[in-house]
């Protein structure tokens, strides 16, 4: 009894002694295999990179591809000319019949209309709010359209201002409209105080845009000058090199003027006054 007892007081010691066994997981290995490893405890948020043990992991067997977020993307032309290239519209692979040549032709056309104002939408709340400036570090607006653009700052310039005086609504009623042709309208659209004098001028050139010529819409912006009683109404021309000057000037004034400041602008102004009354 005693005998006993003291063999089940000496097993009892030995199990308090002995650690606990550390629990097991089965991992494949590169040769097919089954390693039996240790389960390592996780540490929320914190994760160890992953590192090859051998040459074979460390070099893939195919490239791996690595999606990209959609709002994140390095050259937006190289996405356009992808989505261009799985439609079939490449320089290499240009059709044959008359058909697909017209259909394909008119389709880019009118892709390229609608993207100037997609493009001239998003360069508006550039503008406005100054982003050029405040995140893009540009001195002036100008300056970040010739930068960044793949287009002229006269062609930016044409696109807002039509998107400023017609609106989204108008253009986007219009999608086989010739966009150009409502730039007479513009001139008038400046001149113009009442709003309703804005929207006849805006209805007349919609709907005159589709089937008249530039020639006749420049008739029609000189009947409605005189029909609206709007005096010295130039035609629209694209801003010259002097018109973007003075808009790098504008975006330049500082808001505290120091001495200097107020010399040059003294300078400017009297140049400017001796050359327009």
């Amino acid at each position: 009894m005693n005998d006993a007892k003291t063999r089940n007081d000496k097993e009892t010691a030995v199990a308090v002694r002995k650690p606990p066994r550390p629990v097991t997981t089965q991992q494949p290995s590169a040769a097919g295999k089954t390693d039996t490893k240790p389960a390592r405890a996780r540490i929320v948020g914190v994760s160890k990179p992953k590192v090859a043990t051998n040459a074979a992991a460390a070099v893939p067997s195919k490239p791996v591809v690595v999606a990209r977020p959609a709002a994140v993307v390095a050259d937006p032309r190289l996405d356009v000319l992808e989505a261009l290239k799985r439609a079939g519209l490449t320089l290499e692979s240009c059709p044959d019949d008359y058909e697909r040549l017209r259909d394909e032709a008119v389709f880019c056309s009118r892709l390229s209309a609608y993207a100037f104002f997609v493009m001239a939408r998003r360069l508006v709340r550039i503008r406005d709010e100054r982003l050029y400036a405040t995140v893009g570090g540009y001195e002036h607006f100008v300056a970040f359209l010739e930068a960044e653009l793949a287009v002229t700052p006269k062609t930016a310039f044409n696109y807002m201002a039509l998107l400023d005086h017609f609106g989204d609504a108008a253009i986007i009623a219009h999608p086989d409209l010739e966009y150009s042709k409502l730039l007479p309208a513009l001139p008038l659209l400046k001149a113009a105080g009442d709003e309703r004098a804005k929207q006849q001028i805006r209805r007349a050139f919609l709907q005159g845009a589709g089937a008249m010529t530039r020639e006749e819409l420049k008739g029609l912006a000189r009947n409605l000058a005189d029909r609206l009683g709007l005096e010295d109404v130039a035609p629209h021309r694209p801003d010259s090199k002097f018109v973007l000057l003075a808009e790098r000037l504008i975006e330049a004034i500082p808001k505290r003027p120091t001495k200097a400041d107020r010399l040059a602008a003294t300078r400017v102004m009297t140049v400017l006054a001796g050359h327009f009354g």
